[in-house]
């Protein structure tokens, strides 16, 4: 875990306090606080960062305590803003179980302010506290006022909530969003004209983020679990587009509620409807107890055996009035792990025997479109959104100030799918009504989003539907189709051909590629049995005069035109195959096999292991993020892309096997190809900006030390170099090592060297993935593995020279 450094924060604390009171220093408090004198302020509120307190680090007492002269010269006193108390009350209303308060809250402090407190004495501090790396974030918060709900009003933010768009993932273009950016360029394309009416229990009006209303009905339920589930719904299809908070995916259509809390749900969806055109949407954000449907639910066993409200006829029969009207009807298909297809259900789910007409929506994983463990499933589910990891309105664990001030990046469930694909529906519906004089039917529009989706993956006899892909979705709507600017033609086709894909033939649909972003292909395939060294092509056009292949070798290579048969090696499991165009028809193509599921059976860490990378810049210290697990990629190998934005400054990490703390790799290791051992302190990693493949190597066992390598996704193809190290003896405690002219091989560093393994012992070998066209140089070394400066013995004579050329697999030698 992070270890932080006290005396820094001590330094840093000695320097501010001999600097900052100075004699009369200029009065610019109002300008760095953002208040005007007229403004009375409550509190100064800052947050420690989630690794504060872990294990090997101080704890959070700790790090006020050295604070405390900071806060003397203020004439302040910090304590905690969230008492153990209410951090254990809160945890009973929440719904999301992924959220733990007394770890993500903990972490608040708080300064009462009073009216005698010195401004420029309080906005210096603010100002210190900000560039502290202990502290997460910072801001002053004025005595809170009551507030409006009049739709003329202006609610003015608290300056200090950050946009949190970027984390708004789904909103995003590429394979797992729904591309909202390139819908938001067009007419209509954020909603515009469209009316979205939420049916469910509870809703924050004043939050900060909050659309204004044009429908509020019913008597809400005087619950925070409804209160903040029904906000973070309206934050997902109608936040305001502000430069602060999050942004809704339809953020100018107009926004209203009808609760149960007076109303039934079929009542409250006719009473909906009175107030709604065609054209309108309504979102039914509920589900409810059904049948056993004869399978036992694999999670979420709190709400197992859940079904849509339609299941239910009268709430079927209003569906079926309100579609009929025109209004297009989204409704959360349920969290019970339920095949809809079952017969105890008696094909009332099936759009044969019964349609309501309306969207139903099933979950996924969020970064892979397969199904999530909980989400019901069936053919009568027409798309999915995603059902985790969801930033929006309310909750608290992302940012938890006053509740009008709330964000989480944790909603989940169908509850937080059916509000993405809600948003999609009513962005199609503005472009329809600005672009085409007239919205689509509930068919023409469920129709649009189902058949233009990006397809699910993973287990498909569990069928969520696609996840809705606007821009498709537009281009198919719109007339003349827009398409997207392949370099490879107007209307390309992009082939997977080979031994193992369709034994060479050409026209195999299902090994055909889709274009789906500007220059990015994708291919889910399933691999049904381990392939080695496994030849292929990709052939445009299927004409074999335009091809790729080379010398490619490997999982991510660069193939060329031409030439001869790329390979790659596979474990079985399934696979997304992404392709990259170049800048011209006849460039290199960039190709990933990204793995989606594979057979774990020969690794040393289980057929069921979980290999997590865990660190401040990466989940927190919080290992309770599935985002942040490897993927295993055969042979003892695992894989996991690093997308750092804004590089990597000796960021400390460790990999955690099973997110258990008990066995975890860090040893104090550097650089970007290292070796992890048992225990001990964080290794670290300190890289540009960037997209990388961590790329971890298992040992012989599960307590052996792991290789770890860093490569950027865009660098140089590489080759396979083979070490061996002869005559090698060592004591216990002692290894051989390979230390070279290549940052992969420490920069002739011992420390940062790379760990051999002792199987063929004495003679110790490895292998390492080098850039091509590459002058190599190296030796042999001895050192002890926890101790880098110990029992130090180098190969005696020449360094070893190897020439690497463009094969994909080289051997070379040393000897003691």
């Amino acid at each position: 875990m992070k270890c932080l450094m006290l005396p820094s924060i001590i330094l840093s604390l000695l320097i501010f306090a001999g600097s900052v009171w100075a004699n009369d220093p200029p009065d610019n408090s109002n300008e760095i606080l953002g208040y005007g004198a007229d403004v009375p302020l409550q509190r100064l509120v800052f947050k420690l960062a989630h690794s504060a307190g872990g294990i090997g680090g101080p704890s959070n007492e700790d790090l006020v305590a050295n604070m405390g002269a900071l806060f003397a010269s203020a004439e302040l006193e910090a304590k905690p803003l969230f008492t153990a108390t209410e951090l254990s009350g809160l945890q009973q209303n929440i719904s999301a179980p992924i959220l733990d308060p007394m770890t993500r809250l903990g972490g608040y402090y708080e300064l009462p302010l009073s009216p005698q407190t010195d401004r420029q004495k309080l906005a210096e501090l603010y100002q210190q506290l900000q560039l502290l790396p202990e502290v997460e974030l910072a801001y002053v918060q004025p005595v809170p006022e009551l507030a409006t709900t009049d739709s003329d009003s202006v609610v003015t933010p608290l300056i200090f909530t950050p946009d949190f768009e970027s984390r708004q993932g789904y909103l995003n273009s590429g394979s797992n969003g729904i591309n909202a950016r390139y819908a938001w360029d067009f007419p209509g394309g954020r909603g515009e004209q469209i009316k979205v009416v939420d049916i469910e229990g509870g809703w924050n009006v004043t939050h900060e983020d909050m659309p204004a209303l044009f429908l509020t009905m019913g008597t809400q339920i005087s619950n925070s679990s409804w209160r903040n589930h029904g906000t973070a719904v309206l934050g997902v299809i109608g936040g305001m587009d502000n430069n602060y908070g999050v942004t809704g995916i339809a953020n100018q259509a107009e926004m209203g509620y009808v609760s149960i809390g007076s109303y039934s749900t079929s009542n409250a969806i006719l009473q909906a409807a009175g107030h709604l055109s065609p054209g309108d949407v309504i979102l039914i954000e509920l589900h409810s107890r059904g049948p056993d449907d004869g399978t036992a639910c694999t999670c979420n066993q709190g709400q197992c055996h859940y079904v849509p409200m339609e299941y239910y006829q009268a709430v079927f029969d209003a569906i079926r009035m309100v579609t009929d009207m025109g209004i297009t009807v989204v409704e959360a298909a349920g969290n019970g792990d339920v095949n809809l297809d079952a017969p105890v259900f008696n094909g009332i789910f099936d759009k044969q025997v019964r349609d309501s007409g309306a969207i139903m929506v099933g979950a996924s994983d969020y970064d892979q479109r397969s199904p999530s463990c909980f989400s019901n499933h069936g053919e009568r589910i027409d798309a999915h959104g995603w059902g985790q990891f969801v930033t929006t309105m309310g909750y608290g664990d992302l940012q938890s100030i006053d509740e009008q001030f709330w964000y989480t990046a944790y909603f989940s469930g169908t509850s937080s799918a059916s509000p993405i694909v809600t948003g999609s529906v009513a962005v199609l519906q503005g472009i329809a009504k600005s672009q085409l004089g007239a919205p689509l039917s509930p068919e023409q529009v469920r129709a649009l989003v189902s058949e233009t989706g990006t397809p699910q993956t993973g287990d498909l006899a569990r069928r969520i539907g696609p996840l809705p892909n606007l821009q498709t979705a537009i281009d198919s709507l719109l007339e003349p189709q827009q398409g997207f600017d392949s370099v490879l033609g107007d209307a390309p086709s992009l082939t997977l051909a080979g031994a193992d894909f369709g034994e060479w033939t050409l026209y195999v649909p299902q090994n055909q590629l889709t274009l789906v972003d500007d220059h990015t292909w994708e291919l889910t395939l399933t691999v049904p049995e381990r392939l080695t060294d496994s030849e292929y092509k990709l052939v445009l056009d299927a004409n074999w005069a335009t091809n790729w292949g080379g010398s490619g070798d490997g999982v991510s290579v660069a193939l060329a035109r031409d030439g001869g048969n790329a390979k790659v090696s596979l474990v079985a499991g399934e696979y997304r195959l992404t392709v990259t165009e170049g800048d011209n028809a006849n460039a290199p193509l960039q190709v990933d096999w990204q793995v989606i599921s594979a057979d774990q059976s020969d690794s040393v860490f289980g057929a069921s292991a979980n290999l997590k990378i865990s660190g401040a810049d990466f989940d927190d210290w919080m290992m309770d993020n599935e985002a942040w697990a490897l993927t295993y990629i055969g042979n003892g190998q695992w894989r996991k892309l690093v997308v750092a934005t804004g590089g990597l400054n000796a960021s400390p990490y460790k990999l955690v096997l099973n997110n258990d703390w008990a066995t975890n790799w860090g040893g104090g290791a550097i650089g970007a190809s290292a070796t992890l051992t048992s225990g001990g302190d964080n290794a670290s990693i300190t890289l540009p900006a960037g997209s990388y493949y961590l790329v971890v190597t298992e040992g012989s066992s599960v307590s052996a030390p792991l290789t770890v390598t860093w490569r950027d996704v865009n660098a140089a193809p590489t080759s396979e170099v083979t070490f061996r190290c002869f005559n090698g003896e060592t004591y216990p405690g002692q290894s051989v090592y390979v230390v070279g002219n290549q940052p992969e091989l420490g920069n002739w560093d011992p420390a940062a060297a790379l760990l051999l393994s002792s199987d063929a012992y004495p003679t110790w070998q490895g292998a390492l993935s080098l850039p091509t066209n590459t002058a190599l140089a190296w030796k042999c070394v001895k050192r002890e593995e926890n101790n880098p400066t110990a029992g130090v013995e180098w190969q005696s004579g020449d360094n070893n020279q190897l020439t690497i050329g463009t094969d994909s697999h080289y051997q070379t030698e040393g000897q003691f």
